[in-house]
């Protein structure tokens, strides 16, 4: 196997990754080992901050002597350090609360787990229908961030019922839930829910205690409050219901404030869900040089 091109701190990386997906002198050839070496190595420069890097390959293959060499080069195009960030689409939401929700500052090396993770951020406000997050088609090394937004619906209506059957309590429910995005702007969120219900106890067939109850309530979401990465909670309710012997009634309230202690967890994505299959092809890649099952290429 050879190596081409890659940037002096990346060729050690890449011989290790090669290592471990087996594409190594001695080792029988696996064209999907060597296909998803590929992709690593180019996701490995992009998380060096070659945001433009990429990673090809070609196959010598020697039939007569049922060998075949692998050549890898990198192409990683220039080390990109981010730009000014610009926001699009986002209508009447102000764009300096959306910017607050980004992870880098201009000047910093590009990373990609930092556009996936901003780019969640903005899809948990839950205004947006769509986000997306762009550098500049032609490689540069200050690359501007384009990001694109497209608001989604800011109702939802959510209803529902059901049936409840315990030893001692037999219950039929309902549920409304009305959901408002962005109330009054500031990307608050304002939930009402209405949760009627009508009880028998210990059962229908023998109705000793019956009556209505309900769980209402209303809450009340601020995110990033005074510019911070604390969101607000304030709910407000009324309770009803009924057990054995009594009933009860009474207003409910809630306050308070959370903040992640800890950096965003690793965005959803190619990343992560890597992961587990990246596992199962080593595994199969192990079990084809043992002759368990075959193999081919393409």
């Amino acid at each position: 196997m050879n190596l081409h091109g890659f940037p002096a701190a990346e060729e050690s990386r890449a011989r290790r990754e090669a290592a471990s997906w087996d594409v190594v002198p001695g080792r029988r050839f696996d064209y999907g080992s060597y296909a998803t070496l590929k992709e690593r190595l180019g996701d490995r420069l992009k998380a060096a901050g070659y945001a433009y890097g990429e990673a090809h390959g070609t196959v010598a293959i020697d039939r007569d002597k049922h060998a075949a060499t692998v050549d890898l080069e990198s192409r990683p195009g220039p080390l990109v350090h981010l730009g000014r960030t610009s926001i699009d689409g986002n209508g009447g939401i102000p764009a300096r609360k959306l910017l607050n929700r980004v992870t880098w500052k201009t000047g910093d090396l590009y990373d990609p787990r930092d556009l996936a993770t901003t780019q969640g951020r903005l899809y948990d406000l839950g205004v947006f229908s769509s986000v997306r997050v762009d550098l500049p088609p032609a490689p540069t090394e200050v690359a501007d961030v384009a990001i694109a937004v497209k608001p989604g619906p800011l109702h939802e209506v959510r209803t529902g019922g059901g049936l409840g059957i315990e030893r001692i309590r037999e219950e039929a429910r309902a549920r409304f839930e009305w959901t408002v995005s962005n109330f009054l702007g500031g990307l608050r969120r304002l939930r009402l829910r209405v949760q009627p219900a009508w009880v028998v106890i210990p059962s229908v067939s023998d109705p000793r205690y019956s009556g209505p109850a309900a769980e209402n309530d209303v809450q009340l979401t601020q995110p990033d409050l005074l510019g911070s990465r604390v969101t607000g909670h304030v709910l407000a309710g009324y309770d009803l219901g009924i057990a054995e012997g009594y009933r009860y009634y009474g207003p409910r309230a809630q306050l308070g404030l959370e903040r992640p202690l800890l950096r965003d967890p690793p965005p959803r994505g190619r990343f992560v869900e890597s992961a587990v299959p990246r596992l199962l092809q080593r595994r199969r890649g192990r079990l084809r040089r043992r002759g368990r099952i075959g193999s081919s290429a393409s």
